[in-house]
């Protein structure tokens, strides 16, 4: 039997897709702007976060309560900019509770350390 799946509804090219830890939550970058949070079972858009910077990278915390961003000012045929900005939202209230400025990162990760 042939599986059948559903289109993602972005309005831009997808640039990185992330799976939750758990496989119940897909994370797109539509465009380089916008940050797409769908749930795995029906492909409802669970929520969506846009930046006026652009999205280097994103990752899931391990219990799905958080998600980091990185951004930065990085311009179309230009180099890349030398500073960039670490974000953390809360996933089910998409309120900002954490940003901090850096130098030049390109990739976020969470850890999962057990207490």
């Amino acid at each position: 039997m042939m599986k059948h799946y559903k289109s993602l509804k972005c309005d831009e090219q997808i640039y990185k897709m992330k799976l939750s830890s758990d496989e119940s939550v897909l994370a797109t970058l539509c465009g380089r702007h916008t940050l797409i949070l769908w749930n795995t079972t029906d492909f409802r858009e669970l929520g969506r976060f846009t930046f006026p910077k652009l999205v280097r990278d994103f990752a899931f915390a391990p219990d799905l309560l958080k998600i980091a961003v990185i951004t930065a000012d990085d311009q179309y045929g230009t180099r890349m900019a030398s500073t960039s900005t670490l974000q953390i939202y809360d996933m089910v209230s998409q309120v900002l509770e954490a940003e901090h400025a850096l130098l030049d990162v390109r990739s976020v990760v969470f850890c999962h350390h057990p207490i």
